[in-house]
């Protein structure tokens, strides 16, 4: 269970990193801000908004887990079910 929620906790990590590097803000609100629905105020202060909800989200979540030192948890993981674990893999 500990290491199903460690390797659920890195990809969102890595999620919030790729959406917030690539300003990703879903399909919808791309097209929304392309056809010009908002004045170019309102989209940079959407964008500003958004931005700190995915900064926050993250700064957050490496705050209350500790990513470094749960790292063992990723080799014990059977979540993918692709590959059998070894004891040097776990030590």
């Amino acid at each position: 269970m500990a290491c199903d929620l460690y390797l659920i906790l890195v990809k969102f990590r890595e999620s919030l990193k790729n959406n917030l590097n690539t300003e990703f803000f879903g399909m919808n609100v791309k097209f929304a801000m392309m056809k010009n629905y908002l004045d170019p105020f309102q989209v940079n202060k959407f964008k500003k908004e958004a931005l700190n909800v995915y900064a926050g989200a993250l700064n957050y979540l490496e705050k209350w887990f500790d990513f470094q030192n749960y790292v063992h948890f990723q080799a014990m993981s059977l979540a993918d079910g692709k590959k059998s674990i070894s004891l040097d893999e776990i030590l």
